[in-house]
């Protein structure tokens, strides 16, 4: 898989749920590998996306869709195999958008949250 792509592909949304799907409404989404990790039974990528449009589960959908689905995942991914993952570790690092009253632009950042870090330090061999 290459380090740096873009996902061009239509999302077809079903209201619960959603798919790669050329019937769907366009979709586009810019990913970039920042880490491999590997651990006792796991590989893994820690993978910062950036996305032109916002289709419902957007990332999940785009990144399952090129092999790269997120841990704990259990709707468009593979089921967990990491213990600490009870949740799909997806996180919102920045959001930048424009205030629905006034439209002054807000930007938004956000550590991880204490279960994804965790997750990290073990995949990177620090417990």
């Amino acid at each position: 898989k290459p380090a740096r792509a873009t996902i061009d592909v239509p999302i077809f949304d079903e209201g619960a749920t959603a798919r790669v799907d050329r019937k769907g409404q366009h979709a586009v989404s810019h990913y970039e590998v920042l880490e491999e990790l590997s651990g006792a039974r796991a590989r893994a990528a820690l993978v910062r996306v950036t996305i032109e449009t916002g289709r419902h589960n957007q990332v999940r959908l785009h990144l399952a869709h090129v092999g790269y689905p997120l841990i704990g995942d259990d709707k468009y991914g593979r089921r967990p195999r990491v213990p600490l993952a009870r949740r799909a570790l997806l996180h919102a690092e920045h959001l930048a958008l424009a205030h629905p009253a006034g439209g002054r632009r807000l930007d938004v950042r956000a550590p991880l949250a204490d279960d994804f870090s965790a997750l990290l330090a073990q995949f990177r061999g620090r417990r």
